[in-house]
């Protein structure tokens, strides 16, 4: 999928590391952030196809980032993939009411989460 751009927006430098590796190795162009005021001040100059995001991050936190950007007319169409260790069926829930295309649990499969980001991306 060369070409298509994806933002990651985590707060663990280790989380950050290792997904963003997978993800380059697959051929995406990736931007990451640590919170959601980050992502949303690069959103527009980046532009992402995918965003990938914690939920549980300092000052915005992973639902309250999806909602802004599904309230944006020129980003509500950007998918959006969770990757959290908050796993209780409310934030579930809640991630899916607000648009989620996926939700992944930490810690998680590699293979399975670059498997999901190509079919979301085709």
């Amino acid at each position: 999928m060369a070409g298509k751009k994806i933002m990651i927006v985590e707060d663990s430098p280790a989380t950050c590391a290792v997904v963003r590796k997978r993800l380059a190795k697959d051929g995406y162009e990736l931007h990451v952030v640590l919170n959601g005021f980050e992502a949303l001040r690069d959103l527009e100059e980046f532009m992402p196809d995918l965003i990938i995001s914690d939920i549980n991050m300092p000052k915005l936190d992973g639902i309250k980032l999806c909602s802004a950007i599904q309230n944006r007319q020129e980003t509500k169409d950007i998918p959006f993939v969770f990757l959290s260790s908050m796993i209780d069926d409310k934030v579930l829930q809640k991630a899916a009411e607000i648009g989620a295309k996926h939700f992944f649990a930490k810690p998680f499969d590699l293979d399975a989460i670059s498997a999901k980001v190509a079919e979301i991306l085709k």
